[in-house]
């Protein structure tokens, strides 16, 4: 893959911090075009994207290697660049990315630049099921999103309704210690009351499914204009900020 190595390894210096010392996840991209091919091969893609091509294959840009590529050409979502922002558009018919194999531990802290509406949110899941297996969720919508899960057990945020409608920098938190929250540009919405059993074991190796509910339903109809996600310990307070207007500086909302 035609990418330079300091844009894999975090070339920009937001991104560089959050993941230095190995942390694991990903940062997904858009507004740099050379991230971005047309087939699904990974870190074998070789076609570059321009504006009103598909995107089948965006390349992590952590450090970490985690490309997250459509598994179909049906599903590849298509570069759009509107007042001066690139993001990549899902039809909310069948436009969906996945990541084969994710590692991620019980603490997760993730960052998402979108444009929805309630009627096709955003969804996001590390789990091939949502039903039986362990892992996280998150979406926006009038539903009570799930902040992890393990088994028939749920930890979730009650009391959000509509959080990520309009274009927005959408945040999930989930300690292990703490608990969960979700914050849209920075701020915590009404999802203080989280209901379940603080969940100690979302450990889990499996796909992570963008746009999609395990690319059959729930799918996504919007603009996603960067997407970064890494666990471990709590990032700091500038680090956090940092990724925050970073997203927010590519996509226009406003934090």
């Amino acid at each position: 893959m035609s990418v330079p190595l300091p844009i894999l390894l975090g070339g920009m210096p937001p991104i560089r911090r959050i993941f230095a010392g190995g942390a694991r996840g990903f940062a997904l991209c858009p507004w740099l075009l050379h991230t971005l091919f047309q087939d699904r091969t990974g870190a074998a893609a070789t076609t570059p994207v321009a504006v009103g091509d598909p995107v089948g294959t965006i390349a992590d840009v952590s450090g970490n290697g985690w490309y997250a590529t459509a598994t179909s050409d049906a599903k590849r979502g298509v570069l759009r660049l509107s007042g001066g922002y690139y993001s990549i558009e899902f039809d909310g018919v069948d436009d969906s990315y996945r990541i084969t194999s994710l590692t991620l531990g019980t603490s997760q802290y993730e960052w998402a630049a979108l444009n929805q509406t309630s009627g096709q949110a955003f969804f996001a899941e590390h789990s091939a099921n949502a039903n039986l297996n362990n892992g996280h969720f998150f979406f926006g919508s009038s539903n009570s999103p799930w902040l992890t899960r393990r088994a028939a057990s749920t930890h979730t945020a009650t009391g959000v309704t509509n959080w990520a409608d309009g274009l927005h920098v959408n945040e999930r938190v989930y300690d292990l210690v703490a608990g969960g929250s979700y914050l849209r540009d920075g701020a915590v919405q009404v999802n203080n009351s989280v209901t379940g059993t603080l969940r100690t074991n979302s450990d889990v190796t499996d796909q992570y499914n963008i746009g999609s509910r395990n690319q059959a339903s729930s799918f996504y109809g919007g603009h996603y204009y960067g997407h970064i996600l890494r666990d471990g310990a709590q990032p700091t307070t500038a680090q956090i900020l940092a990724v925050r207007q970073l997203l927010a500086s590519k996509s226009g909302a406003t934090i």
